[in-house]
Formats: C-alpha cells, sequence, structure tokens
C-alpha cells in the first residue's frame, strides 16, 4: 500500500474516532445515526484497500505520474460562478436545481486548520477571517491539502457568521461536520449546499442554539447530505415544522403527529438521532412492503416510551442503540433483509428481537464489530411469529 493510501486510511479514522470522543456520546457520527454509512466505511474494504487499486497505484508509481492520475477527472476547485454550473442530477427539475445556479463567492481565506495526516487537515477555526460574515468552507486550504471536515466547537459561540457555504468537498469525496461546530452561531440564518457537493454529514449538535438559522439550501436529490433533528436543535428551521412527519433528504428528522400506530412514509430511507424523542403516545412504528426504509439508526427511536412493537420490513441496517429509552418495547421484528447491525440492545431493553431467517441467514449478517455480534446474537430469537 503506498505511504498516501497509508494516510488516507489513518486520517479517515482519526476523525470518526475524534469525533466520537469530542461528542462523548456513543458513535456520533452519520455512520451511527444510518448505520449503512458505517458498512459503507468499517465493513466493507475501502477503495484505497482493495486488490485493483493497489495494482493500480504501484503502477502510477512506477511511471512516475501519480499525481497527474490523481488530479486527472478532478473539477475544478474553484467555485463555479453565473451560468458555470453542472447539469441538473439524474432526475432533478428545473425548480430542484435553482440553488445551484446562485452564484456564490470566493472560498473565505484565512480560516484555521488543524493536520490531521500529511495532506489533511481539518478547520478548527476562524483564523484570521475574524471580520468575515459570509463562511465559504474550500476543499483544500491553502497550502493544497485536503480538507476532511469542520473540528467539534470550530465556530462555537460566533456572533456574525450570517451565511455557512458548501459547494465542494475534497479529492476525497467525503466531509463531516463535527458536534457544536457551529454551535450559538447566533447570527447565521441560511446554509447552503451547492453546486458540486455530493457528502457532508453534520453531526448531532452540529448547529445547536442557531436561533437564527430558518433556512437549508440543497438539492433534493443529492442523497449523500445527512441531518437529523439531533443536528438542528434549537434553531428555527426546525421549530417551525409543521408536517407530521418531517423529511430531510429521504430522512425522517422528526415524527410530530399524534397517530399511536405510525406508518413511516415510503420514500423515507433513513430514521434519524431522536426522531421519536417525546413521542409518548406512539405505540407501534411500521411501514409497508413498499417502502423504501433501509436504516434504522442509534436512538432513532429514543423517547417513545410508550412504544411496544417495531415492524419495518426492508430494512437492511439496524443499530442497537435505536431501541434506549424505550421502556415498554415488547417486540421487533428484525426482517430478512437485514445485512449490517451494530450495537446490541441496551441490557435493561427486555424485548424479544425476532429474527425472519434461519441460523444460516442470521450467519451471512455482517456485524460492526465482534462485541456487536455477540451481543445481537445473545438477544435474537429466530423466526417470526
Amino acid at each position: 500500500m503506498s505511504e498516501r493510501n497509508d494516510t488516507l486510511a489513518y486520517a479517515l479514522g482519526h476523525v470518526n474516532a475524534a469525533y466520537i470522543a469530542e461528542a462523548e456520546l456513543p458513535a456520533l457520527t452519520a455512520a451511527a445515526a444510518c448505520p449503512c454509512r458505517e458498512r459503507k466505511e468499517r465493513n466493507t474494504p475501502r477503495f484505497w484497500e482493495s486488490g485493483w487499486f493497489a495494482a493500480a497505484v504501484s503502477g502510477i508509481v512506477a511511471v512516475g505520474v501519480m499525481a497527474a492520475i490523481v488530479l486527472a477527472g478532478q473539477r475544478d476547485p474553484r467555485p463555479p460562478v453565473g451560468t458555470d454550473v453542472p447539469p441538473p442530477l439524474a432526475g432533478e427539475t428545473e425548480s430542484e436545481a435553482e440553488t445551484i445556479r446562485e452564484p456564490v463567492p470566493p472560498y473565505t481565506k484565512g480560516l484555521e486548520f488543524r493536520e490531521l495526516a500529511p495532506d489533511l487537515v481539518e478547520v478548527v477555526g476562524i483564523g484570521t477571517a475574524t471580520d468575515a460574515t459570509v463562511i465559504h468552507i474550500p476543499p483544500k486550504d491553502e497550502q493544497g491539502r485536503d480538507v476532511l471536515g469542520v473540528a467539534g466547537g470550530a465556530f462555537a459561540g460566533n456572533t456574525q457568521i450570517t451565511e455557512l457555504i458548501f459547494s465542494s468537498v475534497s479529492s476525497l469525496g467525503v466531509f463531516s461536520v463535527n458536534s457544536s461546530a457551529f454551535e450559538n452561531c447566533t447570527s447565521l440564518r441560511r446554509v447552503r449546499l451547492c453546486f458540486n457537493i455530493t457528502s457532508v454529514t453534520f453531526s448531532p449538535g452540529a448547529f445547536k442554539g442557531c436561533s437564527r438559522l430558518s433556512e437549508i439550501d440543497y438539492r433534493p436529490k443529492n442523497d449523500g447530505i445527512y441531518l437529523d433533528a439531533a443536528s438542528m436543535e434549537g434553531t428555527p428551521w426546525l421549530e417551525e415544522q409543521t408536517d407530521e412527519f418531517v423529511i430531510f433528504n429521504g430522512i425522517l428528522v422528526k415524527y410530530q403527529g399524534k397517530d399511536s400506530d405510525v406508518v413511516l412514509p415510503d420514500d423515507v430511507w433513513c430514521i434519524g438521532y431522536y426522531a421519536f424523542d417525546g413521542c409518548h403516545t406512539v405505540t407501534s412504528v411500521s411501514a409497508s412492503e413498499n417502502s423504501l426504509l433501509q436504516s434504522l439508526g442509534s436512538y432513532a427511536l429514543t423517547g417513545a416510551t410508550s412504544l411496544k412493537t417495531v415492524d419495518l420490513p426492508n430494512l437492511a441496517d439496524v443499530s442497537g442503540h435505536a431501541f434506549e429509552g424505550c421502556p415498554a418495547l415488547e417486540t421487533v421484528y428484525i426482517p430478512l433483509s437485514v445485512t449490517f447491525m451494530v450495537y446490541a440492545p441496551p441490557a435493561d431493553c427486555t424485548a424479544v428481537f425476532l429474527y425472519a431467517g434461519t441460523e444460516k441467514n442470521w450467519k451471512r449478517i455482517d456485524f460492526f464489530d465482534t462485541e456487536s455480534q455477540t451481543g445481537w446474537t445473545e438477544r435474537i430469537t429466530l423466526g417470526k411469529e
């Protein structure tokens, strides 16, 4: 494996570990919020670990053109302006693509960065850009190093920032805004996710207490953007939602209806952090056979104190932490479609977990780690009633 690829593997692991530690909660990343992302990051070979990639890198090094190949095909890192914008995404209408047509200012200069590994950094503060009211996060710092994210507390308490822009991510294709990164930025009104943005994760608490944040501009067909109720705690954007199901980009951010038996909309693919927090009258959560729901993440059902039954037929990924804070829970149906599981259910959860498949099916499931596998295996009952 090349030095560059070792660096990537190290840095991505470092970022995830650092974010989890700073949040002081278990696995507060989008990977834990929607475990399908954890599976991609932890339980399948990363692209730089695959044999074909290693061979390709070796060949590149041998001919001395690695830099050219790495850069080949990348978009111009400068922010597009005017009509110089990418075409609409597949299935995207002109109105849905409208936000990409609004010009953006240059990337903010003078931000403070912290090196995670050679050529890899994260934003840790305002630096010398103390007069900036609009922060446009760059995909690379002024030394050309890839920016992987915004660190916890990086801009916390800043009362000058009014707008935050993400228009490109680094050549690695990943970007995370950590817990409390913009906490109590009380002048922040708008967040724009535009142009070439393909993957941004907003961790729980990222915008906590941003008391004027009411506008999130994004491209609805871009499924690489993740936020939830914990990300937006204390913002007008969340508090002024009136729909029964508050859905962002296919993520159920919040259920605020009055039904005791909740049937999820078919277009929801992930239940986010604390989506059912405070739903004390909900007794069952289910989805139809046509549901697109794939991921039941950590703390998704926490706070549903009367919840007795969970039946989600097309799930692919399940976190045991989803069932914390559900003292009345009796039965959880785990469908045959599940292929990945993290974290065993909490010890004080006395529910029966009924798996639709056989022992042979069960052994084909991927687990986050050995502890998760052992914990789930001890709790599962084979065969659905």
